[in-house]
């Protein structure tokens, strides 16, 4: 069974979503950071809304933990493809449960300015 599509890993397999926690966890407890920027843009095809939200959810508690133990809270941001539909439909879910801080809603290509950003501008 292939867990790469299209050249990415393939979040929808839980060993691949897992490999991809425990790097952020080890980041978050091992080295004085201020938070995480995750880049969706590197990885948009491979995400579902369902992988989205997960892997954020498991974020968001790897950095509440670390907030909880050492009284220093993190920051999660993320940088988004504008217009997939699956990362908007999850964007709202991560807004209205207060999982990530800040949401970079850009292009895939750089030839196309500006991003379209009215809809997430909304939710926020």
């Amino acid at each position: 069974m292939d867990k790469v599509k299209d050249g990415y890993l393939d979040y929808t397999y839980p060993e691949i979503m897992d490999y991809a926690v425990e790097i952020v966890r080890e980041i978050a407890e091992n080295y004085s950071v201020d938070g995480i920027f995750l880049d969706f843009m590197r990885t948009e095809e491979n995400q579902t809304k369902d992988t989205l939200i997960e892997f954020i959810k498991r974020v968001r508690g790897i950095l509440n933990t670390k907030k909880n133990k050492y009284g220093k809270n993190m920051r999660l941001s993320v940088r988004i493809p504008s217009e997939r539909l699956e990362y908007y439909e999850a964007a709202k879910f991560w807004v209205k449960d207060n999982l990530v801080d800040i949401i970079v809603p850009s292009n895939a290509s750089e030839s196309i300015l500006p991003a379209r950003i009215e809809h997430y501008a909304r939710i926020c």
